[in-house]
């Protein structure tokens, strides 16, 4: 991150500004500069708000306060007050913040956006060192996370492809295992089909094996009722006449 911008006027110059709010403004800039030289961003914050109070749009407050911010990492304020030095100040400061705008942008693990804000750094400030190196290390990054996505993109293919052929051969499975279910539910109903049948024909065969029975029985019947009838028209014809009696 670039250091604020140092604004070196002496006390001296300060009480021959004409007017109040020029002397608070750069007696503001004065001591803002001084407390994050020493750390103490918490008042810097406070002088450099004083600051632009006096002058909303004082480029130079803009950048030190968006440079005060980052170092107190509130990075939504410091993007905030960057820009907005980008849009009003002179193309040093437009330079820096552009600059200050990388870093945040890398912090925020948005490196498209990071190597825009150098890109722009360098585009203002072309003997930027700093910004150009940072360019160069950004684009390997971002070659780098690019590989790592193809990677990332190769294995989840190959993990798709796996299993759709994983779900393939579960499908041709429970397949066969359905056809060998239905199969045997096919044999289970062809075996209670035939059990069917037999039974069907068991008490018909019972009823003619009864009949045959009740045939014979009947044939016997009839027989010795003939022989009995013989035995008894032989019985008649051997049994004497009756004599008359001597009255």
């Amino acid at each position: 991150m670039r250091r604020i911008i140092p604004i070196l006027i002496l006390m001296l110059v300060i009480s021959l500004w004409p007017g109040k709010a020029h002397a608070n403004y750069y007696w503001n800039m004065f001591m803002g500069q001084n407390s994050y030289k020493s750390g103490n961003y918490g008042k810097a914050e406070e002088s450099f708000a004083k600051a632009l109070k006096d002058r909303p749009d004082d480029p130079a407050a803009l950048y030190n306060m968006g440079s005060t911010y980052i170092k107190m990492d509130k990075l939504k304020e410091a993007a905030a007050a960057l820009n907005k030095a980008v849009e009003v100040g002179n193309k040093n400061i437009q330079a820096k913040s552009e600059y200050n705008l990388g870093d945040i942008s890398f912090q925020n693990k948005k490196l498209d956006e990071s190597l825009k804000h150098y890109i722009n750094a360098v585009d203002l400030a072309p003997d930027d060192v700093d910004a150009k190196y940072n360019i160069q290390v950004v684009q390997e990054l971002l070659k780098k996370e690019k590989q790592k996505q193809q990677q990332q993109k190769q294995q989840q293919k190959q993990q798709q492809k796996q299993k759709q052929q994983q779900n393939k051969e579960k499908n041709k499975e429970e397949k066969k295992k359905e056809e060998q279910q239905n199969q045997k539910q096919k044999e289970q109903q062809q075996k209670e089909k035939q059990q069917q049948k037999q039974n069907q024909q068991q008490p018909k065969e019972q009823k003619e094996k009864m009949s045959k029975e009740d045939a014979m029985r009947l044939l016997r019947y009839y027989e010795q009722k003939e022989r009995q009838e013989k035995a008894n028209r032989r019985v008649r014809v051997q049994m004497p006449s009756r004599t008359e009696e001597d009255w």
